[in-house]
């Protein structure tokens, strides 16, 4: 009997996104090995010799994008949109779409956006350092400490972006895989954040599928052709609880935290058509490539061990009551990671901090 040699891919990055991908690989016979961001600076060393990458946050992408290592990889070139908050905002405005309103940290700040707003990097990563996520200021008080706060982790005031903080508003996504030099490959599917890990930018933990609304298939296709797109994204939008406009909040040039969704719900196309170049979804989207709606709930299973190791009795709480209605409304849920890989996480988190107590 002939023994199959499993292919190898590297998986820059670590937590759920990067055992997702681990997940998904194995079904398709691929060994991955993780990179952690703490080895990111001797990318071009590591991965020489590695036959794909994948990325989970876009310090990994920029180095290895603009060092061209000789790996495949999506996006392949490097263009600094990716990275730069400020600089997608303005080319949104250029080719006629719609950002949350905005502004660079200048001299006319004020007359162009009053609090609520939200203070933020223009990049999330420096090199291999994660940047914080940003602040709401409610007031010009809080915007004052927010700076200072800011600049105290390296930030200065010229690599910051201004936001309008759209109260009560709606997180939805549209995410998939686009191809702009082969439209026929591309997908998505829409998501809309259920629950956060807390506070006013916070992470989601519980994630569900949704009816796309219409017309934001059509416009995430426009953004990402004038960019010459190709590779896996998530797109995300802020509804305006008032006026109902979505509004584009960010774009993430990777595979993002809830792309197990595309591994339990749809074959794990997302991977399948970021290996393989020639690969074509068998199922049909629609005009705004779309495809079926299936209805699913993601939700972070190590969110529930530090809900209840932290005493977050809220938190844990709405996370039950959201699952259980979730269920009634025919949702399908789906947990990652694996039970098994949550569990020794939050072993190895507890002994490492044990150890540091002693």
């Amino acid at each position: 009997m002939v023994r199959m040699t499993k292919r190898h891919a590297i998986v820059c990055g670590d937590y759920i996104n990067a055992w997702t991908l681990q997940q998904g690989l194995r079904s398709l016979n691929y060994r991955s090995t993780i990179l952690p961001r703490s080895k990111y600076n001797a990318i071009d060393q590591a991965l020489l010799a590695a036959s794909t990458l994948f990325f989970t946050d876009e310090a990994g992408w920029a180095r290895a994008a603009q060092i061209e290592v000789p790996a495949h990889f999506l996006p392949r070139t490097y263009n600094p949109i990716f990275v730069d908050k400020l600089l997608l905002a303005c080319h949104l405005c250029a080719i006629g779409e719609t950002p949350v309103p905005f502004a660079s940290f200048s001299s006319d700040l004020q007359n162009r956006i009053s609090p609520p707003l939200v203070l933020k990097p223009r990049r999330s990563w420096v090199g291999s350092r994660k940047l914080p996520r940003g602040m709401v200021c409610l007031s010009t008080e809080q915007m004052s400490q927010a700076i200072r706060v800011l600049q105290s982790h390296g930030i200065n005031p010229d690599l910051l972006l201004v936001q309008q903080f759209l109260t009560d508003a709606e997180n939805l996504s549209v995410a998939g895989f686009y191809d702009f030099l082969q439209p026929h490959r591309s997908f998505f599917i829409a998501t809309r954040k259920v629950l956060g890990d807390g506070g006013n930018l916070s992470t989601g933990v519980l994630v569900e599928t949704v009816p796309a609304p219409k017309g934001l298939g059509k416009r995430v296709q426009h953004v990402l052709n004038t960019l010459d797109y190709r590779g896996p994204f998530e797109m995300e939008f802020l509804r305006d609880s008032r006026t109902g406009q979505y509004y584009i909040l960010e774009l993430n040039p990777r595979f993002w935290m809830q792309h197990g969704l595309f591994l339990a719900g749809y074959e794990n196309c997302l991977i399948r058509a970021y290996l393989d170049d020639q690969f074509t979804i068998p199922t049909a989207t629609d005009e705004e490539l779309m495809l079926p709606y299936r209805p699913m709930l993601w939700i972070d299973r190590i969110f529930l061990f530090f809900a209840l190791m932290s005493n977050r009795q809220t938190l844990y709480r709405s996370y039950q009551e959201e699952v259980r209605k979730a269920r009634q409304r025919g949702c399908v849920v789906y947990g990652f990671p694996t039970w098994g890989r949550a569990v020794r996480f939050i072993i190895g988190r507890t002994v490492r901090f044990l150890f540091r107590s002693r």
